[in-house]
């Protein structure tokens, strides 16, 4: 379960979709948060760490099979 990325995150939430949003709404608000939190644009505190559970969330949600895994037990 940890190499899909099953934990105490809601990886939705982290991107701010409802879990039935599609593929191209997911990789949407994905790309609209990294530029956002990107640590070459954002120097605030806990930026990094935003843009890295925001990168986490979509390594996760754009693997077909990763987020399948995940729907089914989350």
């Amino acid at each position: 379960l940890s190499q899909v990325g099953i934990g105490d995150h809601d990886w939705y939430a982290i991107l701010r979709v409802d879990p039935r949003a599609d593929d191209a709404t997911i990789r949407t608000q994905y790309k609209k948060m990294a530029l956002v939190l990107h640590p070459d644009k954002n120097r605030m505190n806990g930026a990094e760490e935003a843009f890295k559970l925001v990168n986490e969330a979509w390594m996760l949600l754009s693997d077909k099979n990763k987020k399948m895994i995940y729907d089914s037990i989350r």
